[in-house]
């Protein structure tokens, strides 16, 4: 129950973020949106200038907690690369964003092994939208 819980705050809160990010995004603040990504990757643990620069394999290991639902938190995160990306990527830095477009896909990649059932429905579902945004040519391993 306690975990049915926290998966339904959680999605609640990314809702939330997500049309807040959004809205920024329509009025041209840029600037602001990466600043509020920013601060819902402080909140999972972990530091921006880290999700920079650290490869997506040490990543999910970074952002992963024991007995947590860690599959969530990677999921979490690479929705956060993605907004990101898709953020640089309005603003013409498509190098910038084709990065964070790919680590997102990778670390959703590397989640879509462990999971099954419905979620594993929802990562391939949110991997297929990764590579309509960021290009699939471009993002291909």
């Amino acid at each position: 129950m306690f975990t049915e819980d926290y998966i339904i705050r959680m999605i609640e809160q990314m809702g939330e973020f997500l049309r807040e990010v959004l809205k920024l995004e329509l009025e041209n603040k840029f600037e602001e949106a990466h600043e509020e990504i920013d601060k819902a990757m402080k909140k999972l643990g972990i530091s921006p200038l880290l999700v920079r620069t650290l490869p997506p394999g040490e990543l999910m290991r970074f952002v992963t907690r024991p007995g947590g639902e860690n599959e969530d938190r990677c999921i979490l995160l690479a929705k956060l690369l993605s907004a990101d990306a898709h953020i640089y990527k309005t603003e013409g830095k498509n190098s910038t964003a084709h990065e964070l477009y790919k680590t997102a896909l990778e670390i959703l990649n590397g989640v879509s092994g462990k999971v099954e059932g419905e979620k594993l429905k929802k990562v391939q579902k949110d991997i297929e939208e990764l590579l309509i945004s960021g290009n699939a040519d471009n993002l291909s391993f």
